[in-house]
C-alpha cells in the first residue's frame, strides 16, 4: 500500500514502476494506492496499470469519506481472506488458470 497525501502524474508513474518490480518478483502481490487527493487525470489511469487500485479519501479539501475508507479495508480483507483460505488446485487439472 502507498500512501500519498497528493497523488499526481510523477508519484503515479513511481507507483506503477515500484508495483511492476514488486510484481516480477511476487506475481500474486497486490498494490493499491491511497490518496487524499487525486490530480493524475482519468486518461492516464488505466486497466493495464500493475497497480490493483488507486482509493482517493477526499476531494478538495472536504471531508474524509467513509465510504471510500470503507471500500479500501473491504478490499485488504477480501486480499487477506484468500491467504488464508487459498484455492486448493486439484492434480490433475490446471495448475496456473485454475
Amino acid at each position: 500500500i502507498e500512501c500519498k497525501t497528493y497523488l499526481d502524474g510523477t508519484m503515479w508513474n513511481e507507483s506503477q514502476y515500484s508495483a511492476m518490480l514488486l510484481k516480477r518478483v511476487n506475481s500474486a502481490a497486490k498494490v493499491y494506492v491511497l490518496t487524499e487527493s487525486n490530480q493524475v487525470r482519468m486518461s492516464k489511469i488505466s486497466h493495464d496499470s500493475p497497480v490493483d487500485d488507486i482509493f482517493v479519501i477526499r476531494n478538495n479539501g472536504s471531508p474524509v469519506s467513509v465510504d471510500a475508507v470503507l471500500s479500501f479495508l473491504q478490499q485488504i480483507r477480501k486480499d487477506l481472506m484468500l491467504l488464508v483460505n487459498p484455492s486448493v488446485v486439484k492434480i490433475p487439472g490446471r495448475l496456473i488458470n485454475f
